[in-house]
């Protein structure tokens, strides 16, 4: 309940601060003189995705300074150092940090609401772990920001317009669950 009324109160707020951050760091740093990299949180903590991308992360480092690349750990080892900080992976821990990222990227993008005539309420996916969600109109909002700034970028930043329609389709089929949700519940009244 508490997520729904915080939603609702920052939702365009937010919204427009993810904007505003992502064009910063593309108007920027996507020049000659000022390297760029794009690093998806969520493939970040992905398990198939994880080690590769911090692989990417220090080899972009490693180009700041030679120093760096110097005490870089070997390649190696990156697999293990990934899933000991992503996955808390210390015998006899839980993967505490997953579930906080998991947290932070599904209240950011994909999760879709189920409103009724009487309230809005949070959905509690497995292990009763409460699901982020957003109205069809915040999902709508959300799928035509990242649109536009798809358009904005398509010729000069690629890379980014590949992750923007992704989360497009991933923003798509949040509203379109959320709509069939929505009916679903309108017959049974």
């Amino acid at each position: 309940r508490e997520w729904i009324k915080w939603r609702d109160v920052a939702f365009d707020i937010e919204l427009k601060k993810w904007i505003n951050h992502t064009q910063y760091w593309l108007d920027n740093y996507n020049r000659p003189n000022k390297r760029l990299l794009l690093l998806p949180f969520e493939e970040l903590i992905d398990d198939a995705e994880g080690p590769y991308q911090l692989r990417r992360l220090g080899d972009f480092l490693a180009t700041v300074h030679p120093d760096i690349r110097q005490r870089m750990i070997p390649p190696t080892k990156i697999p293990c150092v990934w899933n000991h900080f992503v996955n808390n992976q210390i015998p006899g821990e839980s993967p505490i940090l997953r579930g906080r990222a998991a947290a932070l990227f599904y209240a950011g993008s994909t999760a879709a609401l189920v409103e009724q005539e009487g309230g809005n309420r949070a959905e509690f996916g497995e292990n009763n772990e409460v699901e982020y969600t957003y109205t069809p109109h915040q999902l709508e909002t959300m799928f035509q920001s990242l649109r536009e700034l798809k358009e904005s970028q398509e010729s000069t930043f690629p890379e980014i317009s590949v992750l923007l329609q992704k989360y497009m389709e991933q923003v798509f089929q949040a509203k379109s669950d959320a709509e069939s949700k929505i009916a679903e519940m309108d017959e049974f009244e």
